[in-house]
């Protein structure tokens, strides 16, 4: 699942901050979010995740324990709805100004993916490891 959680936080820039930064989790690896959210705090489900019965359950289940008042999207597709997505266009462009406005030609995705590759640093420790174990 591509998951990411924000806060309200009127003292950015944004108006949010980053509880957890976007990643690809497993559905029962969800982050704790319990230490991070505020007890009062309005949350809101929303992804194409929630639509398929079996990440929608493990994402309800894990979800609705640890944030209190979580809500799923009433609408069917589960996806957010122009009018909110502009509500918070609107809201942004009245922080910032100009500054929240970005040309559509620099405009880039978030790409998130599974680490298939090990970093150079990954490879070595690896190959100490095996090495170890191999002499042990």
């Amino acid at each position: 699942v591509y998951f990411a959680a924000y806060q309200r936080d009127e003292s950015t820039d944004t108006g949010f901050v980053d509880i957890v930064a976007p990643r690809l989790v497993k559905p029962d690896q969800l982050p704790d979010l319990t230490t991070n959210w505020p007890a009062n705090g309005k949350t809101i489900g929303i992804g194409s995740a929630f639509a398929i019965p079996a990440l929608g359950d493990a994402l309800i289940a894990n979800l609705s324990s640890m944030l209190p008042g979580f809500m799923l999207p009433t609408f069917s597709t589960s996806l957010p709805e122009a009018f909110y997505l502009l509500t918070l266009a609107k809201r942004l462009y009245a922080r910032l100004g100009a500054a929240a406005t970005l040309h559509p030609r620099d405009a880039a995705p978030i790409y998130l993916r599974n680490n298939v590759a090990m970093t150079i640093d990954e490879r070595r420790q690896f190959h100490a490891a095996r090495q170890a174990a191999a002499v042990a």
